[in-house]
């Protein structure tokens, strides 16, 4: 490398990063505690939070944690939102976990509409870069939540986190008659997902029993993807395979009949690596016939050797 190629480098690196640092937004405690009490006065106003420095991110979670528990909703909504955005703003660990131990705080809120809202983004992290305490909070969350919606997303965060402490507890949710179907289904998806041989066998005889329709496909399928169990999921790709059964067209629109092979094709491929799913040359962008031939054909080259998504 010449002299001037590497003076030019350096002289663009150096550039690059001024620039960067000159769009970078710093902000303190007393700049989103002012922020904060606006939005007590009805005064909104946007964050930047991809723009923040990451000190300034360290702030904001300090200055929300002590709205966690403010008397008014919209305060505590917001500080909410803002515990989510902390862990989506950078690639951050300490700021994901400071975003999770804000988040599994908001679970305690009085409101539901937090408290599912809270369930909800937490699931999204599938439990990434969980600490040994915030998944001993969780599991002991999972004991007391009562919300039918705010147990299904608790229990499938068990289930990514394979928190054994919840074991006992999504054992009884599974067989608890007085729970919602869902709530029972999602609790044997989450038991399944953790190796619960006896999870399993009950999901797979379930399944195999249950009509194929839309309302299965909808309904119960994406549990049996979420178990990541090969034999029910198997079961699945083997109705993919199989041109036997007709479904009620998504779309209200159009009265005829299509295969339920191309619908259950919808919930299983996003899940299956190699497939090609995703992407402008994906399968998803295929009409259904050509998909479904086109996923049949993968299915019968690997034989059964077929793998998840890490998801």
């Amino acid at each position: 490398m010449t002299i001037k190629l590497f003076s030019a480098l350096l002289l663009f690196v150096v550039f690059s990063t001024s620039l960067f640092a000159q769009n970078e937004v710093s902000a303190t405690k007393a700049d989103f505690t002012a922020w904060f009490e606006s939005v007590r006065k009805d005064q909104l106003t946007e964050l930047p939070f991809k723009k923040y420095s990451k000190q300034s991110l360290k702030e904001l979670a300090a200055v929300a944690k002590g709205y966690q528990k403010d008397s008014v909703f919209e305060v505590r909504w917001q500080a909410a939102n803002v515990s989510y955005q902390l862990g989506a703003a950078q690639n951050d660990k300490f700021l994901k976990q400071a975003s999770a131990s804000l988040l599994l705080g908001f679970m305690y809120d009085p409101d539901n509409r937090i408290v599912n809202f809270a369930s909800n983004v937490l699931l999204t992290s599938k439990g990434a870069n969980f600490t040994a305490s915030q998944k001993d909070t969780v599991a002991a969350i999972v004991t007391t939540v009562g919300n039918p919606n705010v147990a299904v997303n608790i229990y499938k965060l068990c289930g990514y986190l394979s928190l054994e402490k919840s074991i006992a507890t999504l054992e009884a949710a599974s067989t608890n008659r007085n729970y919602s179907f869902i709530q029972r289904w999602a609790a044997l998806a989450s038991l399944t997902r953790m190796g619960n041989d006896v999870a399993e066998q009950k999901m797979f005889d379930f399944i195999k029993k249950t009509k194929v329709s839309l309302d299965a496909i909808n309904t119960l399928y994406p549990y049996v993807l979420f178990s990541q169990s090969r034999t029910n999921v198997g079961y699945l790709i083997s109705l993919i395979e199989n041109d036997e059964f007709e479904c009620e067209s998504s779309n209200p629109d159009y009265s005829a009949k299509v295969p339920c092979s191309y619908m259950i094709l919808l919930v299983v491929g996003p899940h299956i690596a190699n497939l090609n799913w995703k992407g402008k040359n994906g399968l998803e962008m295929l009409s259904s016939n050509d998909a479904t031939i086109k996923a049949k054909e993968f299915f019968k080259k690997v034989e059964g050797n077929w793998s998840f998504i890490n998801n």
